[in-house]
């Protein structure tokens, strides 16, 4: 994968909880060996806050 700065991709999951479907996605993400990536973390904490 050749990127140039901004989104490379998007990753998705469904599961029964937004809670599970967030963990579902990181564990996909650390998977994934991608030199000088990265990717955020807030915000789907700031999703969650605003439903818990």
């Amino acid at each position: 994968m050749l990127g140039n700065g901004g989104r490379l991709f998007v990753i998705t999951s469904t599961k029964p909880t937004l809670l599970e479907a967030k963990q579902t996605v990181y564990a996909a993400l650390e998977t994934l060996e991608l030199p000088n990536t990265f990717y955020r973390t807030d915000i789907a904490g700031r999703a969650l806050a605003h439903i818990f």
